[in-house]
């Protein structure tokens, strides 16, 4: 992940199906999709940001979550951007 806007907590989940509804975050704080999305890895972005997902066996689908926007000083508005978001099959 290649981001201008580094600082933010991130989690990847990973499923093989996902609902034709839209869903809400749990509680919990995690993606409420069925059948439960299995918590791939997590990490806070730095520029340029790797995460080896080896841990778990591989999905169809994927989800991106940022779960903070990182810290801000100013307490102005703050947003996250993304240049450029890849997976790639370990071989």
């Amino acid at each position: 992940m290649i981001t201008p806007t580094p600082g933010f907590d991130f989690q990847i989940w990973g499923t093989d199906r996902v609902p034709r509804s839209p869903t809400r975050p749990s509680a919990a704080g995690y993606p409420a999709v069925e059948p439960r999305l299995d918590a791939a890895g997590s990490g806070v972005a730095s520029a340029t940001t790797t995460l080896r997902l080896s841990h778990v066996r591989e999905r169809v689908y994927y989800l991106l979550w940022i779960t903070s926007l990182g810290p801000d000083p100013t307490h102005a508005g703050k947003s996250v951007q993304i240049a450029e978001f890849e997976l790639r099959q370990r071989t």
